[in-house]
């Protein structure tokens, strides 16, 4: 007998580079954190943990209300993503989410 040929799907994938993850030997990672802050200045909340993967700028595109913070979720330096309704931006050095919305 023969065997039949295999079965082929087309497929499409979508690739990301994530960055490796960040090591107990890296230097923590500081962020901005504010919520309602579309400029910085020197009084702007710092935030550090050795466990923070990047840094987070967050629009509301309704009111263009914008929070900075960090996650412990892994992004590409530079990634952004909208919806309808958000952009949010991703940076893996300190200080990083400092720009001007």
């Amino acid at each position: 007998t023969t065997n039949p040929p295999p079965l082929t799907t087309d497929t499409t994938t979508l690739t990301t580079s994530n960055p490796p993850p960040r090591t107990t030997d890296d230097t923590n990672i500081a962020c901005y954190q504010c919520m309602g802050c579309s400029s910085l200045d020197p009084s702007t909340p710092v935030i550090s943990d050795a466990n923070y993967q990047s840094c987070v700028t967050t629009v509301f595109l309704s009111d263009s209300n914008v929070i900075r913070g960090a996650t412990y979720d892994q992004h590409p330096d530079g990634e952004c993503i909208q919806t309808t309704e958000i952009l949010s931006c991703w940076c893996t050095s300190s200080l990083c989410n400092n720009n001007q919305i």
